[in-house]
């Protein structure tokens, strides 16, 4: 039911999270005309996902961020300062698409999964004063 709901709408991208059973899911949205790109993170069993309509767009580049491996800002002595936190797992998937009937237009498209859990939340405290 939910290709059956996405392809309702003829979208020509489609951003998707959670996916999982690809040999369920890609066969109706390639029959449909469209491309796709896949990402998830290590040891997942889902990841995000990337549609385009292939008669529309041509993807010409991809990426895929694993959170827990980007550094954040810098140490003292300038290297890189890795997070300090849960590790997730999660990934970003990022999508240059390019427009098949005028190459000067396109677009940069971008799914992810996130984290969290009210285990996991930092509470700040404000005080009148």
């Amino acid at each position: 039911m939910t290709i059956a709901e996405l392809l309702a709408h003829s979208p020509d991208i489609l951003c998707l999270q959670e996916v999982d059973r690809l040999d369920k899911v890609l066969p109706p949205l390639h029959g449909a005309g469209y491309a796709h790109t896949y990402a998830a993170g290590p040891f997942k069993k889902h990841g995000c996902m990337i549609v385009h309509r292939e008669s529309r767009l041509d993807k010409i580049a991809e990426r895929k961020i694993v959170y827990d491996e980007v550094p954040f800002g810098e140490k003292a002595d300038g290297s890189p300062r890795a997070g300090i936190g849960r590790v997730t797992k999660n990934i970003g998937l990022l999508v240059a698409l390019q427009d098949k009937t005028d190459s000067t237009k396109g677009c940069i498209v971008a799914t992810t999964h996130l984290f969290w859990h009210p285990r996991y939340v930092i509470r700040i405290l404000h005080t009148a004063g």
